[in-house]
């Protein structure tokens, strides 16, 4: 009987050792591929690939405009230096040049004239008879006082009428003008470099042109 007792219980505890090892290597296992399936989407592919390769490509994109920009030298929209900025149809102004256009054609707004006496004025509110560049008529204008009405490079003549600014050494006269001839006349140029601003149809100008087309 006892033999046979003993014979059972080593029975017994070889199949409790077989069931033991069998379930840590399940948990084992279990443990290594859940840690496994964490890793992979974390460090992997969730970081490394979504991160850093979005990183990369907002960096190209951001550094590619500017550096077009910058080596293109591209103007503002409808900013000019000559006709070759503008469309085909387009000219390019000068900035404060008259352009022509509007109802009646005409660029000055007043009476017709033929002669200043005829736009009437006083010594202290002077009228003058003005030809109109746009539409082959003259047009009664006030006329000017002093070199305050008549802008950069140029004086007021006894007449009223705004002249040329004299000049002796190029110093005499504004930003973008050069002495010529004893008298004040825009700088001519080639390139930006020339001028105070900016070379607009060959001549200095403190801003750029702008383009426009045929008056409707």
């Amino acid at each position: 009987m006892r033999p046979a007792l003993i014979i059972l219980a080593l029975m017994a505890a070889s199949c409790g050792d077989d069931k033991s090892d069998t379930t840590t290597a399940a948990t084992d296992s279990g443990t290594s591929d859940g840690t496994a399936a964490t890793t992979m989407p974390t460090g992997s592919a969730g970081t490394s690939e979504a991160t850093g390769t979005a990183g990369t490509m907002g960096t190209v994109g951001t550094s590619e405009p500017t550096s077009a920009g910058e080596s293109t030298g591209t103007l503002p929209s409808g900013s000019c230096r000559s006709a070759a900025d503008c469309e085909p149809i387009e000219d390019c102004v000068p900035p404060g040049a008259q352009t022509c256009g509007g109802a009646t054609g005409c660029t000055l707004d007043g009476a017709p004239c033929n002669t200043d006496p005829e736009c009437g004025g006083t010594p202290d509110a002077p009228q003058i008879c003005v030809p109109d560049p746009c539409c082959g008529m003259s047009i009664c204008q006030p006329g000017c006082l002093g070199p305050a009405d008549c802008g950069p490079a140029a004086m007021c003549g006894a007449d009223a009428r705004c002249v040329p600014a004299t000049c002796t050494d190029e110093p005499d006269c504004p930003a973008n003008y050069s002495c010529t001839a004893n008298t004040c006349a825009q700088t001519p140029c080639d390139s930006d470099a020339q001028c105070d601003g900016f070379c607009v149809n060959g001549g200095c100008q403190p801003a750029l042109g702008y383009c426009m087309g045929p008056a409707a």
